[in-house]
């Protein structure tokens, strides 16, 4: 007799417990043995995919019931058991900037010991696209690929752990029905060939009959039937699949109640033997940080088109600085302070944009992986990293040309060249901009969200700088939590405004924002490096959400 290797017993998902509390799940018992190729099936709010979250393990906050893999409760065991599963979700897990043996190869050093070499990596992934049939298109750019292909794709990026318990949302959506047959007969030769229990929710029916077993879920979470095809077709007495949607939508509690009367013995337990959890493989802190930084970096420097505007913004935005700068700047108070406002806030935007989508446009990649033991830290700090590098390149070029056509003071008051000390202060600002973007991409969830927030940052940092208001009282308190702040008094004290003269000739009252002194700087220095620890601290703490997003 097959092994058992999922049991669900009495499973309940109640949202919204009292009077207008909706059933999800409702008394579902299922039993699914070793190697089977299982779909799970059903009209939309059947309870599809809460069925397959909760066997997954994803969704650990059931109202009632148990369910156990391997005789293990999966829940209390998750830690352990989620080095045995896989998941493919509706969105492709893949990067589309990278050749397929590429984006393999990072998935692998983060998924597999640290201490496999890399020769048994390269062996292992050439099997797993032998087991996906995508050998050929190897060194392939991910983003040429078909959609069938992209699919696969992803299947082979889970397979890459060799998990024994498959799931997939929706695979075989948006392809035409021969790519759909050739997916489906894929995942059936991988149940029976390589040893994988595989489920799946979809929708259609047309390839069914390659399923060991069908799962049929009605309103309100109610379980119909469970069997093979043949079994299917034959309760409810009928020829084909398409038909049985709409038996079940017209009455599910009727079809669940003949299901429980009729098949009482199909879901009582077997005898069985049940093999030890095995505990899922450990990838080192560093390995993870090395593999992500890498990783992101070529995803950058494949990105051609964005990473030509990123870097062509600080050359346009210098020259047009250089165009509507006033000739006595670093002479005058008034032409100085506005063009040191207007650098402050070009720096601000530069390190926004860089950084604002990066989070969103991979979240389905990063749920997976962080399902999958990622530190969010080290996410965090990896993109650090890239994002320094590219900080520090674009605030070069800006600056750098700015010295050209407008200037820049000569002495500094730490450094001797006072273009260093702008520069530090300018890279500043930007990696303290690039790590609100990180916050806002976190907490966005899509880049079209992210970036309607872009404005409304831009806003209050423009507001609060202490440049077109007087910072007093309240408005003090809130200006010390920008970035605008710190970053124009930081250059405000390298250009020592407070001795230049103003367009009237008045004396001027000096002002504490921009004393010329090394402790003020340092001062200003040290908040903004404040601001990058405490922004990425927040990212990393919003990104455990990304736990619970939908599927």
């Amino acid at each position: 007799m097959d092994k058992v290797l999922i049991e669900i017993r009495d499973m309940h998902k109640i949202y919204n417990p009292g009077e207008n509390e909706v059933r999800a799940l409702d008394g579902v018992d299922l039993t699914i043995y070793e190697n089977e190729f299982v779909a799970i099936i059903g009209g939309s709010g059947a309870g599809k995919t809460t069925l397959m979250n909760a066997i997954s393990g994803f969704d650990s906050k059931l109202s009632a019931g148990n369910i156990s893999v391997n005789g293990a409760d999966l829940h209390k065991n998750f830690d352990v058991l989620k080095g045995i599963i896989g998941y493919v979700p509706q969105q492709d897990i893949i990067y589309e900037n990278l050749t397929l043996r590429r984006m393999l190869e990072y998935t692998a050093k983060m998924k597999m010991d640290s201490s496999v070499g890399s020769a048994e990596r390269a062996e292992r992934i050439e099997k797993v696209l032998e087991m996906v049939e995508l050998i050929e298109h190897k060194d392939t750019y991910i983003r040429k690929l078909s959609g069938g292909q992209k699919k696969r794709a992803s299947i082979a990026v889970e397979l890459l752990a060799d998990p024994k318990l498959f799931f997939l949302d929706e695979p075989t959506s948006g392809l035409d029905p021969g790519t759909e047959q050739n997916l489906m007969k894929t995942l059936k030769k991988l149940s029976k060939t390589q040893g994988k229990t595989i489920i799946m929710v979809t929708h259609t029916t047309q390839s069914l009959n390659l399923c060991d077993k069908i799962i049929i879920m009605g309103t309100g979470g109610r379980l119909c039937y469970m069997g093979t095809p043949e079994e299917t077709l034959n309760f409810f007495e009928t020829d084909s699949l398409v038909n049985v949607y709409n038996m079940v939508n017209s009455d599910a509690l009727m079809w669940e109640k003949k299901f429980k009367d009729n098949n009482d013995n199909n879901i009582q337990s077997p005898h069985k033997e049940h093999e030890k959890i095995k505990v899922g493989n450990k990838v080192s802190l560093w390995n993870q940080f090395k593999v992500l930084t890498m990783r992101y970096a070529e995803l950058m420097l494949h990105d051609i088109p964005r990473l030509a505007l990123l870097l062509a913004q600080p050359v346009i935005i210098a020259v047009l600085l250089g165009i509507v700068a006033a000739e006595e700047v670093f002479d005058i108070y008034e032409d100085t302070k506005s063009i040191l406002f207007a650098l402050v806030c070009s720096g601000i935007w530069i390190g926004l944009f860089n950084s604002i989508q990066e989070i969103c446009k991979e979240r389905v990649i990063l749920k997976r992986e962080y399902m999958a033991n990622l530190r969010l830290p080290i996410y965090i700090l990896s993109k650090y990293v890239v994002q320094l590098v590219l900080g520090l390149v674009q605030t070069l070029l800006m600056l750098g040309l700015f010295a050209v056509l407008v200037g820049i003071p000569k002495e500094g008051i730490i450094f001797s060249s006072g273009f260093v000390e702008c520069a530090l202060t300018l890279l500043l600002t930007v990696m303290a901009s690039a790590a609100m973007g990180l916050i806002i991409s976190a907490f966005a969830k899509n880049g079209d969200r992210a970036m309607t927030f872009a404005p409304f940052v831009l806003i209050v940092q423009l507001l609060f700088s202490g440049i077109l208001f007087k910072l007093e009282g309240a408005v003090d308190v809130i200006s010390r939590v920008t970035v605008s702040r710190w970053a124009i008094e930081g250059l405000g004290s390298t250009a020592d405004l407070n001795m230049l003269m103003s367009k009237t000739g008045i004396p001027r009252q000096a002002e504490n924002l921009f004393t010329h002194s090394a402790q003020h700087l340092w001062q200003v220095w040290g908040i903004l490096m404040i601001f990058v620890v405490v922004f990425g601290i927040l990212a990393s703490v919003l990104l455990k959400s990304v736990a619970k997003d939908q599927r």
